[in-house]
């Protein structure tokens, strides 16, 4: 439905995308998957949609709408790049104390109210040329729903909003650098195996090295033949070196997999700067699970990081505001009584 090949709508979808925020991609997903859902229901439409289950079911998360929290970050960023790159005038300032005091102010309320508008007629751009790629499929589902009326630019908003605060980043090895570290692996039980037989059969010794240095031959010309395929899908001929390619750069020739994936469960956990808990990936797959970080007394509420933990207060605080809240956990107060103290202190 959504291959940016089958039409140029959907090419011109995709690329705005990818200009815009790969997470349009992601609503576009949705909408794409609740058109199906209805399509191979056997209900009518207008029973499916109204009964609960898809009309908002993205309101069960967190659902802030997009540009609400987006500008947040995004402003912040663009006048710390703004001052990094005016050298001369960062010196003059420093020499100035009206024009320091200038640029401690943050982003104006204008500012921010021009970005955020900026960051809806994105999303009006892409939900425009979404819905002409659904609305074909739409008609001929057995609903009197216009799919404008469902599909609104609140909504689209708001499933940007969800994903954005509640999608879990996904890093796990790609499947080629998992085939080849398990070849690793039965190289080094096949050398272990040897090693007994050495220590029981004496005679078969030099049988046992001969057959060692042959399985080596058979996997390096194979890791050369990677090793050149990676050289071209990176288009940078100077930064393998072919001819010492060993299975102990794997990762290197083959980059992780990353991504994000939406969790139901575990996207309902609160932030914590001090978390009892983390996510994390086990055994190179996309199935998340949720490990104790300390021992979690009776009724304890259990806890994750939204943001990495070893920031500052301040850091911290600029990181949350794209969730919507100020965090006001144990570890938060603690600093901000720190702070008094030793503003006392001065």
């Amino acid at each position: 439905m959504l291959c940016p090949h089958a039409h140029s709508i959907n090419r011109a979808f995709y690329d705005d995308a990818l200009e815009n925020n790969h997470t349009f991609l992601l609503v576009g997903r949705v909408l794409a998957e609740i058109v199906v859902v209805l399509q191979c229901d056997t209900k009518s439409s207008d029973q499916v949609l109204e009964s609960g289950c898809y009309l908002r079911w993205w309101r069960e998360y967190v659902h802030p709408l997009w540009w609400d929290i987006v500008p947040m970050r995004a402003v912040v960023v663009e006048e710390e790049s703004d001052d990094e790159s005016d050298d001369e005038g960062a010196d003059d300032e420093e020499a100035d104390d009206e024009g320091a005091d200038d640029d401690d102010v943050g982003p104006t309320p204008a500012m921010l109210q021009e970005h955020k508008d900026t960051l809806r007629a994105d999303c009006a751009r892409s939900r425009d040329l979404l819905l002409e790629i659904v609305r074909p499929m739409w008609s001929k589902l057995n609903t009197s729903i216009v799919l404008e009326d469902y599909f609104t630019l609140e909504s689209f908003g708001e499933i940007a909003g969800m994903l954005t605060t509640n999608t879990m980043g996904i890093t796990m090895a790609s499947p080629i650098q998992q085939y080849f570290e398990n070849l690793v692996k039965k190289e080094k039980r096949e050398k272990m195996k040897k090693k007994k037989k050495k220590k029981s059969h004496a005679s078969s010794s030099s049988s046992s090295s001969s057959s060692s240095s042959s399985n080596n031959n058979t996997l390096q010309p194979v890791l050369s033949a990677l090793g050149k395929a990676a050289l071209i899908w990176q288009e940078d001929k100077t930064f393998f070196n072919v001819d010492s390619t060993t299975t102990k750069n794997l990762d290197v020739y083959f980059p992780s997999i990353e991504g994000t994936g939406l969790y139901p469960l575990l996207s309902f956990l609160n932030h914590d700067c001090f978390p009892n808990c983390s996510t994390e990936h086990l055994d190179s797959s996309n199935i998340m699970s949720l490990i104790a970080l300390r021992d979690i007394g009776l009724n304890e509420e259990l806890s994750i990081t939204y943001i990495p933990s070893e920031l500052e207060r301040e850091e911290r605080i600029d990181l949350l505001l794209e969730y919507g809240f100020v965090c006001k956990c144990a570890r938060c107060c603690i600093d901000i009584y720190t702070e008094k103290g030793r503003k006392r202190e001065r």
